[in-house]
């Protein structure tokens, strides 16, 4: 995506020549006998398959990597250099096959050169301190050795953190500060704290009861089979329960997509609040669930178009609580469920279902009302249109400690100013203006739309790029089809073949849409990819005959990204066509029209939405 900053050129260059550095200054000089060769080959061969299946955390996005045990165990035997060197070993395997299996996109290779250079450093650190500080013996041998344990888990750890925060700063991912509050969410995962102890029991059970390793292997391999089949079933239970909630939001074309919205608008709140990582992750996924009781709505009531009924607003006011008969078997969506069920109470105490006031209601419920209300007033829906962005702040202004927690509110109007900068009034009301009459001409151009945005945000997730790449990626999917207003409804909707000049019109709407764009004051990177999402792989396509991987990265995904959600929706000239038919045909366009390895990840997508269907 964006090109690495001059900060993020000279903070890995560091890193990497001091990784080479004390490779060079730990490499063995000694002769290795035998029991020293098997150990560090059995750790090594142990570490890299620890590395290559790590445990996943059900509910959050995080994976735990187990491959530390060996190399902390390599350092207790063998002392430092072979630490040092297992621990290079390891990781640059790992990585390599990581990046070689498609996990890791080529134009990433910061990736694996950071986290092999990081994760040396880390060890060089530890097996120094533990030197220092140990005597001679197994780790449990006397209390001097324990003592040394305890330091370089607390050492290689906080190594770890302070050289990870900084490659994020340096890259420009986050601002310092930010990449600070990552601090409490990382430290939750105290699981790292226990890797060295582990590694002490294998080095203590390898020189003194080598066969006692089995006591120990063998637990630890039931307990990882039994949490991946648990993460499994919890992440599989996840998307089923998410999965309803769009199914939800497809029963009204007025309220699509808005559980995702909310959560989105939600994070985007707990973040802008200092709440850390962790919490905005479970705030995310307590949007997407918010509304599920509606599911339990009649049509006539949920979609009625004029005034409810006393009788009909009972109905509608009991879908918060309704989600905790829905999913109240769930223990472990128990604090979710809570949340969401409280999303409508009102900081006055006048809101329902239970009428809570202030600090009473939590303040997942709080930030999930403004969320709520916000998409709620600038969405369209049967009775009216939705209202300027503009307005709605102003709505949620003057609904502060009424209706809102003030404090929430603030956070999401700056959370707003900063996303649209000087333009948060007139440029967010022009491009919303814009797509409006965009739609109104093409309704097919909205949906579009909305679920490249969905899409787009699943391809990149699994090319591991960065929060602010993809929030770029939506934004330019969103517009970039916005220069079609300029376009006679006729040309768009016609149902043959197109003339030489009507495809000159269709081909220069990149260009226009980018144009217009620019002038609502969108990122700049977002232009770029607006103007080149119809360039094609081999130089072909338009509107500036780029070819390869000139064509920035994000247009490629759009590219692909575009045309598949294009075969996959009825236009006014074709039906749509099922999933597997508009695979089949993307991958006929491979290395043609488009990239193969973005091809590759969609495939990867579709693959894990099928099989948890």
């Amino acid at each position: 995506m964006k090109k690495i900053p001059s900060s993020g050129k000279f903070y890995l260059a560091v890193i990497s020549l001091l990784t080479l550095f004390f490779l060079w200054k730990l490499y063995p000089e000694y002769d290795m006998n035998l029991t020293t060769a098997l150990g560090v080959a059995l750790f090594l061969m142990v570490g890299i398959y620890l590395g290559l299946h790590p445990i996943k955390i059900a509910t959050t996005r995080n994976l735990v990597d187990l491959s530390d045990i060996s190399i902390y165990a390599t350092l207790f035997l063998f002392g430092k250099e072979w630490c040092v060197w297992t621990a290079f070993l390891t990781w640059s395997i790992c990585q390599i096959v990581v990046f070689v299996r498609g996990k890791i996109h080529r134009e990433r290779w910061q990736l694996i050169l950071s986290n092999v250079s990081i994760a040396v450093l880390s060890f060089v650190a530890t097996a120094y301190v533990y030197e220092f500080i140990s005597s001679n013996g197994a780790p449990f041998d006397s209390w001097i050795n324990i003592a040394a344990v305890a330091a370089s888990t607390v050492v290689c750890n906080l190594a770890y953190l302070v050289l990870s925060i900084l490659f994020l700063t340096f890259m420009g991912r986050r601002s310092l500060h930010d990449s600070f509050k990552l601090i409490p969410s990382i430290l939750k995962f105290n699981v790292f704290f226990l890797l060295s102890p582990m590694g002490a029991l294998f080095a203590y059970f390898y020189a003194h009861e080598p066969l006692g390793l089995l006591l120990i292997v063998f637990p630890i391999w039931l307990i990882y089979f039994a949490s991946q089949s648990y993460s499994h079933t919890l992440r599989e239970a996840q998307e089923m329960i998410t999965g309803l909630s769009d199914l939800l939001d497809a029963r009204d074309k007025y309220t699509s997509l808005h559980s995702l919205r909310v959560a989105e608008f939600a994070q985007a709140i707990a973040g802008e609040m200092n709440l850390g990582e962790f919490s905005s992750t479970e705030i995310y996924e307590t949007g997407r669930i918010h509304d599920l009781g509606k599911i339990a709505i009649e049509d006539s009531v949920l979609f009625k178009e004029g005034t409810l009924s006393k009788e009909e607003w009972e109905k509608m006011k009991s879908h918060p609580g309704l989600i905790n008969v829905i999913l109240g078997k769930f223990n472990y969506l128990k604090a979710k469920t809570f949340v969401a069920s409280l999303h409508h109470e009102r900081f006055d105490g006048k809101g329902y279902p239970e009428g809570k006031e202030g600090i009473q209601i939590p303040l997942g419920s709080r930030i999930l009302a403004v969320a709520d209300a916000f998409d709620a007033m600038t969405s369209d829906r049967p009775y009216r249109k939705g209202i300027p962005v503009d307005v709605a702040v102003q709505r949620l202004k003057e609904g502060k400690s009424a209706q809102f927690d003030p404090v929430v509110v603030d956070a999401m109007v700056s959370y707003l100013q900063k996303k649209y900068a000087d333009s948060f009034e007139k440029g967010q009301y022009m491009a919303e203006s814009l797509m409006k009459n965009v739609t109104q001409q093409d309704a097919y151009t909205k949906e579009k739309a909305e679920k490249m945005m969905v899409l787009v945000e699943k391809i990149c997730e699994k090319l591991w790029l960065s929060i602010a790449d993809i929030d770029t990626l939506k934004e330019a999917a969103k517009l970039q089809d916005i220069g079609k207003i300029i376009m006679d409804n006729e040309t768009l909707r016609k149902k043959g073949t197109l003339t030489e000049k009507e495809l000159e019109k269709i081909r220069d709407h990149p260009v226009i849409s980018s144009k217009l764009a620019s002038s609502m004051s969108v990122s700049d990177e977002a232009v770029k990819l607006i103007r080149n999402h119809h360039e094609k792989y081999d130089g072909t396509g338009y509107p500036d005959g780029l070819k390869g991987e000139a064509i920035p990265l994000g247009a490629r995904i759009l590219a692909v990204a575009d045309a598949y959600t294009a075969m996959t929706i009825d236009r006014p000239f074709q039906q749509s066509l099922s999933k597997e038919e508009a695979l089949k045909r993307i991958k006929e366009g491979s290395g043609t029209q488009f990239d193969p390895a973005i091809i590759d990840v969609l495939i990867t997508v579709m693959n894990n939405e099928k099989n948890n269907s």
